[in-house]
């Protein structure tokens, strides 16, 4: 008995996805209306709803492959919860040290932070 083979579903060219992505790559900073209207000039009717869908499906597949999606939760934190992570930017880092040099310190640059979450808060 031969073993069982995984099938997977192969992507249709002709589809109205694949169309959304075909546009995708060759306009990648397009937004969902655009490419809606884009797609009925070519004869193709498909919602901005529909290509929203489509694009979110491309965003999480990148996300798969290592490349960040960018999703926020509430109050703009990441999403998942957990409290936070322990990555940062260098950007970020450069910016904190020279913030904590134009107010006096590390220590003095603590403290305005701390008075700040708590004005927030």
């Amino acid at each position: 008995m031969a073993p069982a083979t995984k099938r997977t579903r192969t992507p249709r060219a002709n589809s109205k996805s694949g169309a959304v992505r075909a546009y995708f790559e060759q306009h990648p900073e397009a937004g969902p209306t655009e490419v809606a209207n884009a797609l009925k000039k070519q004869g193709i009717e498909i919602s901005a709803a529909h290509v929203s869908n489509v694009k979110a499906a491309m965003k999480r597949k990148a996300g798969m492959n290592g490349v960040a999606t960018g999703r926020r939760g509430r109050r703009g934190r990441p999403a998942g919860g957990g409290g936070g992570s322990d990555v940062v930017s260098l950007g970020s880092l450069l910016e904190a040290r020279a913030f904590a040099a134009r107010v006096g310190g590390v220590e003095k640059a603590s403290a305005l932070v701390a008075a700040l979450s708590k004005l927030q808060g």
